[in-house]
């Protein structure tokens, strides 16, 4: 579409007219495919800020489950991934994935197990040292208020696994986390006492988390450790990662 094509390379040119960008994204919303369309609103948010109705109603319609939020002064790009409320970071460490800024926590945990309600897995998912209580019969779930946003401890890898997917997305691979966790803006909880998950097996087929150990003079050392994929009494935390804005592209 040569009008498309002017008008992008238009709004190119001008990087603060957000007029001529809403424009863009009206017309890539008519003529064009999802993804440029889903481009063009996400440039309309840029220049807002991260925030306008408009491009959000529009990247919804088209599928776009990722909106973006905000862009640091290290070239950190955030987006919120709308089925969780996660911020997810797109850093030069791994320029293609969007990573979660920080561990699941347990208030995200809890929603994941009220949608999946009745998963004849869920059993495997979440240990007793958890303080998500279920009273018996009932498929409602209860927290201390207060422990909300603590990361979500004492979930198996299938736990975590099941929760990426529903997410959108999936583990980090050990080579993705291990890029991932020297990058210090913008990220939260790989500093922490607490192994993450990672999507792998050891010699013996358990799964294997990974933890960045402090050392003398600022050196860290990354620490490998493995457990039965449904054991859920270890103390490791998970986040997860998606390589697109939308579901069917991960």
């Amino acid at each position: 579409d040569d009008d498309l094509r002017r008008l992008l390379r238009a709004r190119d040119a001008a990087p603060d007219d957000l007029a001529l960008a809403r424009r863009a994204a009206a017309l890539a919303s008519r003529r064009a495919e999802r993804g440029l369309a889903a481009q063009a609103w996400q440039e309309v948010l840029r220049r807002t800020g991260g925030g306008d109705e408009e491009a959000e109603t529009r990247l919804r319609e088209v599928g776009c489950e990722l909106v973006y939020r905000e862009t640091d002064e290290h070239g950190v790009v955030e987006y919120e991934n709308t089925v969780d409320r996660a911020r997810l970071i797109v850093s030069p460490s791994l320029p293609a994935l969007f990573v979660a800024s920080r561990p699941v926590s347990y208030g995200q945990f809890m929603e994941f197990l009220v949608r999946r309600s009745g998963d004849p897995e869920s059993s495997r998912w979440i240990g007793s040292h958890a303080p998500l209580r279920r009273p018996k019969g009932s498929d409602a779930w209860t927290i201390n208020k207060a422990q909300l946003d603590y990361a979500a401890l004492s979930i198996s890898w299938l736990g975590a696994d099941a929760y990426a997917r529903w997410a959108g997305g999936r583990l980090l691979v050990a080579e993705e986390w291990d890029e991932v966790c020297y990058f210090v803006h913008g990220f939260e909880g790989f500093d922490t006492d607490f192994e993450e998950w990672v999507d792998g097996r050891d010699a013996s087929g358990k799964r294997t988390t990974r933890h960045l150990l402090g050392g003398q003079r600022g050196f860290k050392e990354i620490e490998e450790t493995a457990y039965p994929e449904d054991d859920t009494g270890a103390a490791v935390q998970f986040r997860y990662a998606r390589s697109s804005w939308f579901r069917d592209g991960v």
